[in-house]
């Protein structure tokens, strides 16, 4: 127990501290959890629960960029994340423990991946965007329904949410600059 309790804290440590750098903290809480013998999808829940006061505080951070934003906007895309977001969850809910334990290693797969790829793909995309001199994107329906997709996936999996709604807003125009590169 005492061995458990050493793992889930300095996996919590390294996510706060990853998290606060560029984001992550799921690779580290999600397998600490299921490591330590917390069953996988109450191990997904509590990992998305735990690193959700940093959502928070980026929301905070960002006050003056969000407060710049129209207000109808913050909230019809607030009221999609939501959804999706409960949607998600409750597909998490309705899934057996058999099977998301199957799906799991290809969700951190796909969130690993869009962590360690994203920002060249969206500084690639950017770029041919520019040379193209196209606009970023057919944004509307596209934008309302890639970002409920991204929140159901949220709702479902937290790994990697940052880079998909980066890549997301990066597609459909409404990203204001390109992420730094690695």
């Amino acid at each position: 127990m005492l061995v458990d309790s050493l793992i889930l804290g300095a996996a919590a440590l390294g996510a706060g501290v990853l998290n606060a750098m560029a984001g992550g903290g799921s690779f580290l809480t999600f397998p600490a959890l299921a490591f330590t013998g917390v069953p996988v999808i109450a191990a997904n829940a509590t990992s998305a629960f735990a690193v959700s006061p940093g959502y928070l505080g980026s929301a905070l951070g960002f006050k003056a960029e969000l407060a710049a934003l129209p207000r109808a906007r913050l909230l019809q895309e607030g009221l999609v994340c939501a959804a999706g977001g409960l949607a998600g969850a409750a597909l998490l809910l309705l899934t057996p423990a058999k099977v998301f334990s199957a799906v799991v290693p290809w969700l951190l797969l796909f969130a690993t991946l869009l962590f360690a790829l994203g920002p060249k793909l969206l500084a690639r995309r950017q770029a041919h965007l520019a040379a193209a001199q196209a606009p970023a994107s057919s944004a509307g329906l596209a934008r309302w329904l890639g970002l409920g997709a991204v929140a159901v996936y949220g709702g479902y999996f937290n790994g990697g949410l940052g880079i998909l709604l980066m890549a997301l807003y990066t597609v459909t125009g409404s990203a204001t600059s390109t992420p730094p590169t690695p």
